[in-house]
């Protein structure tokens, strides 16, 4: 047994300080360490793809390829599948694998089986809002609510949910007055007319709004409510300010005005955003 560790030992000295090279079943190797599991591979020339699937290579890049002989990524598997006819080529049993479990890292790339964790961004509210800026009249200004939410690259699905209130201390409303209120996000915290993002997925959706109705008996309230696609281009963590305005008015009161739309004294205001594609 002595003798034949030596011989091997030797052997492997042999090959490196010759050939650079060392092959295990096969005479004809195609990277730096290489082993042809099922002995198929040709004398001269490069292995078939169907003949690399039982091989196993290592580069002088130091990549380690299963399944193929010329391995691009530190670590690469070729199992021979199909989209039409896949093959599985991974297996990690560390004790935390489960059904419907998908692998995850921690921020130094060790990585376990764990639940998929559904990814939520909550916004930020400010206590003033829009103050008394939004009144029951034509308008096509946007105005900033002081509200924002801070998203990373990709797409991400936007719930807006806002309380609406007429302000008391303002003129009252009549029973024929109605007024569309419409919401969306800004790249900027400022008010103003064409100030709306450009990062929406689909122009179809940009918006969302709400009628409010008369009378006020108090402080009338009504929710403004809906989902905004936003898509994230950039390489970086983007602030998107949550704007309310371009408001249409039947029988407009221009001395009634809504109370600090988007101000966190609510505790009814939400902007909960959840990635779709990163």
């Amino acid at each position: 047994m002595k003798n034949f560790a030596l011989f091997f030992i030797l052997f492997l000295l042999f090959s490196t300080k010759s050939m650079g090279q060392i092959a295990i079943n096969t005479g004809n190797p195609q990277a730096t360490f290489h082993i042809d599991g099922g002995k198929d591979n040709p004398s001269a020339g490069a292995p078939s793809i169907s003949q690399q699937l039982n091989d196993v290579a290592v580069t002088s890049t130091g990549n380690l390829g299963i399944g193929t002989t010329l391995p691009t990524q530190k670590f690469e598997i070729q199992t021979g599948g199909t989209l039409a006819s896949p093959t599985t080529g991974f297996k990690l049993a560390d004790g935390n694998q489960q059904d419907n479990y998908v692998l995850t890292s921690d921020t130094n790339g060790t990585a376990t089986w764990k639940r998929y964790p559904l990814i939520t961004v909550t916004g930020a509210f400010v206590p003033v809002g829009t103050g008394n800026k939004v009144r029951f009249q034509q308008d096509s200004q946007f105005y900033t609510t002081g509200a924002y939410i801070d998203v990373s690259p990709g797409i991400w699905k936007i719930d807006v949910i806002l309380l609406l209130q007429h302000d008391s201390t303002s003129s009252p409303l009549t029973s024929d007055v109605w007024l569309k209120i419409k919401a969306s996000f800004s790249d900027h915290d400022v008010d103003g007319i064409n100030i709306l993002t450009n990062d929406f997925y689909t122009t179809a959706n940009r918006l969302v709004s709400t009628v409010f109705r008369g009378p006020s008996e108090g402080n009338k309230n009504g929710i403004l409510q809906g989902v905004i696609l936003l898509k994230n281009s950039t390489n970086a963590v983007k602030r998107y300010y949550l704007v309310v305005g371009d408001t249409t008015v039947e029988n407009a009161i221009p001395s009634a005005y809504f109370k600090n739309i988007g101000g966190n004294e609510w505790g009814e205001n939400c902007i909960n955003a959840y990635p779709i594609s990163q």
